[in-house]
């Protein structure tokens, strides 16, 4: 059998798997645990077995806690719809979703919900930069990523050097840089084409993990979304 056979099967093997998963999860008579935020209910299966059989969580927007759970079935959510959130005030956009969904995956230790919603947020960037809500998506993101974090920026700030003329005469986009300081360091850098400080001494270039199929232009040593130390820079 060929490769190009082989990899078809797999294909329609996990298209299969996936159908049954969806199905599965319409199955109220099979649902063994809740999940709760502000008064929504989420009736979902245990995957490991356990006395608890509700969650309750408490700091999360439940429209997030909704595309979770179905990523956590589908390994997809949908970041097109319209949603009004009632704990984040980073808007309804697909960048907001996409950057929320990013830090609940690294909040839970989810790195293929992280992998994911980085290449949601870097597709939708080229359409959805000019959004009135951008400097509160950046915020958000700035706000609850570590500074060693680099997918979520490294996507915004190519984009926001190339707009920079219409961006600096935004009053709530300038007021965002004035009062955070990481940021706006990150910006100045890429405004002036300059490079951020490299204490390793190691040159930025190309790089690509093969432990989470991360990929990134930095002078990291260790992949910032596995910890796994990189190898074959380019």
């Amino acid at each position: 059998m060929g490769d190009a056979t082989e990899e078809a099967l797999i294909s329609d093997a996990q298209k299969v798997f996936l159908r049954q998963l969806v199905l599965v999860k319409e199955m109220e008579d099979y649902h063994d645990l809740i999940i709760s935020c502000e008064g929504r209910q989420w009736k979902v299966h245990r995957v490991v077995e356990g006395e608890t059989q509700c969650i309750e969580l408490k700091e999360e927007d439940p429209n997030m806690v909704d595309a979770l759970v179905d990523y956590l079935y589908c390994f997809d959510y949908t970041d097109g719809r319209q949603i009004q959130s009632t704990v984040q005030s980073s808007g309804s956009n697909t960048l907001s979703i996409n950057a929320n969904m990013y830090i609940i995956g690294d909040k839970y230790n989810l790195r293929d919900l992280k992998t994911l919603a980085k290449q949601k947020f870097q597709t939708a960037l080229s359409s959805s930069w000019n959004k009135e809500n951008l400097p509160d998506v950046i915020r958000t993101i700035y706000d609850n990523t570590l500074s060693s974090d680099r997918a979520l920026r490294d996507c915004l700030i190519p984009i926001l050097e190339s707009q920079k003329t219409v961006l600096r005469a935004r009053e709530a986009f300038m007021q965002l840089v004035s009062s955070h300081g990481e940021f706006a360091i990150d910006l100045i850098d890429a405004w002036a084409d300059l490079s951020p400080p490299n204490p390793r001494g190691v040159s930025e270039r190309d790089w690509w993990c093969e432990n989470c199929q991360s990929s990134g232009h930095s002078n990291d040593v260790r992949c910032p979304e596995c910890n796994q130390e990189l190898q074959g820079f380019s």
